[in-house]
């Protein structure tokens, strides 16, 4: 199960970081190497800094659209 807040105004994270977008994975002991992929998905968003794209995205389908785009992405 996955999760996914949007905070345009952003909330206070870690020290001096402020958080826009945050997943909530949730996974059992049996779904560990499809739940790594999910994993790899959100390092990648943070390494392309895919974050406004993703408090731009208006509708489910843009946010699929940038999650498709970034699993062609993955190395």
């Amino acid at each position: 199960m996955v999760t996914t807040i949007s905070v345009p105004q952003g909330i206070a994270w870690n020290r001096n970081e402020i958080a826009h977008v945050i997943f909530l994975l949730a996974i059992s002991k049996d779904e560990y190497e499809d739940a790594m992929r999910i994993y790899n998905l959100f390092v990648n968003f943070v390494k392309e800094r895919a974050t406004k794209r993703l408090l731009n995205s208006k509708n489910f389908d843009d946010f699929r659209a940038i999650v498709k785009d970034s699993f062609g992405r993955l190395s």
